[in-house]
């Protein structure tokens, strides 16, 4: 992973850290949950997921969402460098 988040990000309820191998298993059932991804284009196939979701040390931009509390994954957020102009 990047040098540059090394550290999780913590506040009052929530964890954020970079996204790690054993994470892909919660990612994809998040990827492929209608409910869950109602506003963001609707849930992809389970194939698509694991194509999408492969997490290595360049997989850069991916996140973890913790409750701080248990610790358990609650969901995920995504950065991509993407040209608009």
């Amino acid at each position: 992973m990047a040098g540059w988040f090394k550290t999780p990000l913590v506040i009052e309820h929530l964890r954020l850290r970079p996204a790690r191998l054993g994470d892909e298993e919660w990612i994809i059932m998040l990827f492929t949950d209608q409910e869950v991804r109602k506003y963001v284009g609707g849930a992809i196939s389970e194939a698509r997921a694991k194509e999408v979701v492969q997490i290595s040390e360049t997989w850069w931009g991916h996140f973890a969402i913790l409750d701080r509390e248990h610790g358990r994954a609650i969901g995920s957020v995504s950065f991509e460098n993407k040209h608009v102009f």
